[in-house]
């Protein structure tokens, strides 16, 4: 075995794992935008080929930890690819929580919401994207607005929030709108996975995890 090979094919199933985990994510706003409840159905299945992903990537990490004994850069390298993989996994049953939710939701009452909700879709998916990217590339500069992005996932989470509230006060379907606040909590949680991913490839690339960095702790 030989252990530039190795890392190559590793890196490459992990971009795999993300590609599919990103197609999954559009695919679930994409299921509640044109209420295609048989797309939603889709996504939640989808979830075992997440989990697929996840195992043979594990595997692949740790018979090159066991085997090859990576040292330095190299050993980065796995440890990150292990620490996204469970994020990316994470992402999956997100989706799939949201779709499973989707099940039996009145389509017809939540246009209202739909906007807040795309725009937290669309930044998480950013997120997500970027992140990935940086890690083809090891362009860390591409996701030096990871945190910045997670605000307005969270400050939109809250204006959901502040709506489905009131819309209950209002006299609106109360079932509906818990299941819309669920929904902006699954997409928050997102955000934050995609974040952490973005900070493991700052850390293959510069040995130095931002979380560590922070002087908020």
């Amino acid at each position: 075995m030989n252990i530039e090979n190795e890392l190559f094919d590793l890196k490459n199933e992990l971009v795999k794992m993300g590609t599919f985990v990103e197609n999954n994510l559009r695919d679930t706003f994409k299921g509640i935008a044109d209420k295609d409840r048989e797309l939603l159905k889709k996504v939640a299945r989808n979830d075992i080929k997440t989990d697929e992903f996840e195992k043979e990537i594990e595997d692949r990490s740790l018979r090159i930890l066991v085997t090859l004994s990576p040292k330095a850069g190299d050993f980065r390298v796995v440890t990150s690819v292990l620490k996204m993989i469970t994020d990316l996994e994470r992402i999956g049953d997100q989706t799939e929580d949201i779709a499973e939710i989707c099940e039996d939701i009145n389509f017809e009452k939540m246009d209202f919401e739909l906007p807040l909700l795309k725009k937290m879709f669309d930044t998480v998916g950013k997120m997500l994207s970027d992140s990935i990217d940086a890690f083809v590339s090891g362009d860390i500069d591409l996701v030096k607005n990871i945190d910045a992005m997670d605000d307005i996932v969270d400050d939109t989470f809250l204006e959901l929030r502040v709506k489905v509230v009131g819309r209950i006060k209002e006299g609106y379907d109360p079932e509906l709108q818990l299941d819309l606040i669920q929904i902006g909590k699954y997409v928050e949680r997102i955000g934050d996975h995609a974040e952490n991913i973005a900070e493991w490839v700052v850390y293959e690339n510069t040995g130095t995890h931002p979380y560590f960095e922070r002087t908020d702790l």
